[in-house]
């Protein structure tokens, strides 16, 4: 079989394969999303009795040539730098790292777009980019009314203080010498 089959022969048993709980997890709330095998002696999960919680098993397992790749039937590889990105071979799908600033996030989707790559964590790179860089320009914008607004009060501000001392200069003057 080819991949492509496996991988929807794995996509539709992962949708059957029931969700493995911890015997007493209708009990004790910490035990939520963890698995750790019974051991009791007189342990019903244990024996696999019928109408208790199932227990992995190697039946649940995928077929081996799949494993790893994600539901696209790629194999996921974490990018963090531009050099990553060309070391990538094309049969790949590419998860851009999370600790990148979003500068370097949008060179790093730009040159993934240009070589037709496909991003996993993202819906639409191209959508993403866009935004991104609107969110920058109207930074920008702000940026540059909040300065102009900045050195207005400055400059009203020294207005102020040379009308204050040529105030007192002229007081200075006016005053009658003893």
């Amino acid at each position: 079989m080819d991949t492509k089959k496996l991988v929807q022969v794995r996509n539709r048993m992962k949708k059957v394969k029931p969700k493995f709980e911890m015997q007493d997890v209708n009990i004790y709330p910490q035990f939520i999303g963890r698995w750790r095998r019974p051991k009791g002696l007189h342990s019903k999960m244990r024996n696999a009795f019928r109408g208790h919680k199932a227990m992995p098993n190697i039946g649940y397992s995928s077929p081996k040539s799949v494993k790893g790749l994600n539901t696209q039937g790629f194999r996921e590889v974490l990018v963090t730098n531009l050099k990553q990105l060309n070391d990538v071979p094309k049969d790949n799908s590419l998860i851009i790292s999370s600790k990148l600033g979003t500068k370097k996030k949008i060179i790093i989707i730009q040159k993934a777009i240009e070589l037709n790559f496909n991003i996993s964590n993202l819906k639409d790179p191209k959508k993403y980019v866009q935004n991104i860089q609107e969110k920058i320009e109207s930074k920008k914008k702000e940026n540059k009314t909040k300065k102009q607004s900045r050195e207005k009060v400055k400059e009203e501000a020294s207005k102020k203080k040379e009308e204050k001392e040529s105030k007192k200069e002229d007081n200075k003057s006016n005053e009658p010498k003893k």
